[in-house]
């Protein structure tokens, strides 16, 4: 769903028009020096987020009480030897010792040995944790170096992507002076469509590129017996009728791993939401409180450039952007139904290139001084398992029907999810459809509670490769 500001609405402001440009005089004033158009304390070294006054002396009270003893000259030295000391910091940070380079290339290896075990990568911080203890055991000497050794997840993602890159440089060139040679795929993958697909499949892709190099070379592929029957009944569609997938995705702890109304209450001074706007808070009304929060951040001087520097912080959920890849390209349609609103999911998908049918949210917008209003989706009162703005089920159930009405029949219904409303959907599909709850959160729980009044099937998921294995597998027919 896409949103749009009220008639008469002014251009959104930009950070040059509202004149935030750091002054020389800041420097004296409170302490703080621009460094590669960022704001730096000097004296904890901490970044200040905008160059705006109000942010410098908002982070200067902290200190206030000590420094401000300084006044004329001996301020004036104060602040130079302030700056001798991030120059002498800076200069170390520039020096690559062999500690560092051994630490990388341990980096490395155990990113390697994570990919290679099919482990998920936020087992890197586990590792390391291990061998710091071990260390501290071992050889306590060495322990700063073992705390060296990068193994966060964007670290692990970052090395493995190198070190697959490198391996697909070496076969690129050892296979230019080959005259021939087979490949043979793992067994998993018969009678899937990134195998046999007519136009996407790997033998066509295959065939392609052999074709474009127009130098006489073939291609000769045998496919195992036992699954003929079974791609047969996968092709074969009744007349007139369109067999499609639809999967419906929510988006907080499930295409983005994390909140995201929760990550921008993190905006507000000290990360703390007062009391007053707390109060507001009640089970069936998420998106008042919310519209609460949005005006008080306004209040305390935040933009929309400071709500999209928050939500540019909140990663995916691992996977999610290789399975909306690979839903696209079997023809599955995906919408996303979801209790957040308009802004927060459409700056994401915009961010990440990921595209969606249709998006089921609380439209939002910036009003013309820059506030961001939020309005309810709907006004039900026939689900008490949703809140009051938004019943998934109807929604899902609505949106089915419409699709039918254009022409399309979904043969099969897959919906994605994680938290309470989630449950509601869910319980309105059939035996032939899927539910995926997310591993360890509360639709989880709900659903081994319900089990009796649920016809799908389910299958709990940690990352988004979880949910691909089961919507691709050979054998879907067999687990449904």
């Amino acid at each position: 769903m896409s949103s749009s500001k009220p008639s008469g609405s002014k251009t959104k402001r930009k950070i040059t028009d509202e004149h935030r440009n750091f002054q020389e005089k800041w420097e004296l004033e409170y302490f703080c020096s621009e460094v590669k158009d960022k704001i730096i304390c000097l004296i904890c070294n901490n970044a200040i987020s905008v160059p705006k006054l109000y942010n410098i002396k908002r982070h200067y009270e902290q200190h206030k009480s000590k420094y401000d003893t300084y006044e004329g000259l001996m301020r004036q030295e104060k602040l130079k030897e302030f700056k001798l000391g991030m120059k002498k910091q800076q200069f170390m940070f520039t020096k690559v010792s062999q500690e560092s380079e051994a630490a990388v290339h341990a980096s490395y290896v155990l990113s390697e040995m994570i990919a290679k075990h099919s482990k998920p990568f936020t087992e890197g911080d586990f590792i390391k944790e291990c061998l710091i203890k071990a260390a501290e055991i071992v050889c306590p000497g060495s322990v700063k170096t073992f705390q060296a050794i990068s193994l966060s997840r964007n670290t692990v993602v970052e090395r493995v992507t190198d070190m697959a890159r490198n391996l697909n440089d070496q076969i690129k060139e050892k296979s230019s002076c080959f005259e021939a040679f087979s490949i043979a795929c793992d067994e998993t993958t018969d009678g899937a469509p990134s195998m046999t697909g007519k136009t996407n499949g790997f033998v066509a892709l295959l065939r392609k590129k052999l074709s474009e190099t127009s130098d006489g070379s073939n291609i000769h592929h045998t496919h195992c017996i036992i699954h003929q029957e079974v791609l047969c009944t996968k092709i074969m569609v009744p007349t007139g009728q369109a067999s499609w997938r639809l999967v419906a995705f929510d988006f907080d702890h499930t295409i983005v791993d994390g909140n995201s109304d929760v990550q921008v209450q993190k905006l507000a001074p000290d990360e703390t939401i007062p009391d007053s706007i707390q109060d507001h808070y009640s089970p069936n009304g998420w998106t008042n409180f919310m519209r609460e929060v949005f005006r008080y951040l306004h209040s305390q001087g935040i933009s929309q450039e400071d709500y999209v520097a928050c939500l540019n912080s909140l990663p995916l959920v691992q996977g999610i952007k290789e399975l909306f890849k690979i839903l696209h390209e079997q023809g599955n349609e995906i919408v996303i139904i979801s209790d957040a609103n308009s802004i927060f999911i459409e700056h994401v998908l915009k961010k990440e290139g990921l595209s969606v049918a249709k998006i089921f949210t609380n439209p939002a917008y910036f009003d013309e001084e820059g506030r961001l209003c939020i309005n309810e989706y709907q006004d039900q009162d026939w689900c008490t398992l949703c809140s009051r703005n938004l019943c998934k089920g109807s929604i899902l159930k609505d949106y089915i029907a419409k699709r039918q009405e254009e022409g399309v029949n979904f043969n099969q219904v897959a919906y994605v999810g994680d938290g309470r409303n989630d449950l509601c959907p869910s319980l309105t599909l059939t035996s032939r459809d899927l539910v995926f709850p997310r591993k360890g959160f509360k639709l989880d729980s709900l659903i081994q509670e319900k089990k009796e009044d649920l016809d799908a099937a389910y299958f709990t998921w940690e990352s988004g490769h979880d949910i691909r294995n089961i919507l691709f597998t050979d054998n879907l027919n067999e687990l449904v």
